[in-house]
């Protein structure tokens, strides 16, 4: 059994290891063992992340990203704590992430029963850490206190094997100030992590942030310069899929 994962592991087929076996005998399952090993090659199955913003811990501390502030401000939390709550958008995005997070975990964790699909993430992954203690007790600090004593690379590995993912890809924006010169000049690729390229800035016609891009690379601010910011991008990355988003009123017409 233990070869049989490695070779899977390895990257080889489930289809084309179970033809080498060649079995002499049909392998039979008995009905009261099935929904036993149905739940066992379900949890040992691994994922492919095809679409994320997860940045590895080289891309530095502003684009990883990780922690109970970073999970808590995630969009669908604070949609979700602004619609229930009282407080203006403006007034929630002036204060610092650290604040906001606290009033999220305030409004949707302690005040309110976090059942929504977005809250029950959070609960999920801090009952994975061990942390159900704290859930508990709703004790915010001490949940913030753990993240800190974590090593960046080593909590960053432990949460893709909790999470049972095989390797993530993740947008690299080159429209993007600050992802531009990582776009260009791609620091070390960590094993679980494979690039794309998004280039919804330039389809949705967000001139603004293509032109001042192409100014930073010494770029012409046109198409042609556009075209050869995405051609070095695309030599420098080797992203897996180039991916973009559109506006309402696109069209494409050869």
């Amino acid at each position: 059994v233990g070869a049989m994962l490695k070779r899977m592991l390895s990257g080889e087929s489930a289809l084309t290891l179970l033809a080498s076996l060649d079995p002499k005998q049909p392998l039979l399952l008995e009905e009261r063992h099935l929904a036993e090993a149905v739940q066992q090659e379900v949890e040992a199955a691994e994922a492919i992340d095809v679409h994320t913003h997860l940045f590895p811990t080289s891309h530095g501390e502003r684009l990883m990203q990780y922690g109970i502030d970073a999970l808590l401000t995630y969009h669908y939390l604070v949609s979700e704590y602004l619609a229930s709550s009282c407080e203006a958008p403006e007034e929630f995005y002036a204060s610092s992430t650290s604040e906001q997070a606290d009033r999220v975990w305030e409004g949707l964790f302690v005040n309110s029963t976090p059942m929504s699909e977005p809250c029950r993430g959070v609960l999920t992954t801090l009952s994975a850490l061990g942390l159900t203690k704290e859930v508990a007790s709703r004790d915010l600090p001490a949940i913030r206190r753990w993240y800190a004593g974590q090593d960046a690379m080593m909590f960053n590995e432990k949460m893709m094997r909790l999470a049972r993912l095989r390797y993530i890809i993740t947008s690299h924006d080159p429209f993007d100030s600050e992802q531009l010169h990582l776009c260009l000049e791609p620091p070390y690729e960590m094993p679980r992590y494979k690039s794309a390229l998004a280039l919804d800035a330039l389809l949705e016609g967000r001139w603004d942030e293509v032109t001042k891009t192409l100014e930073q690379c010494g770029k012409p601010k046109t198409l042609r310069g556009a075209y050869e910011l995405v051609a070095d991008c695309v030599r420098a990355l080797q992203p897996v899929f180039i991916t973009c988003g559109t506006s309402e009123s696109f069209s494409y017409c050869r």
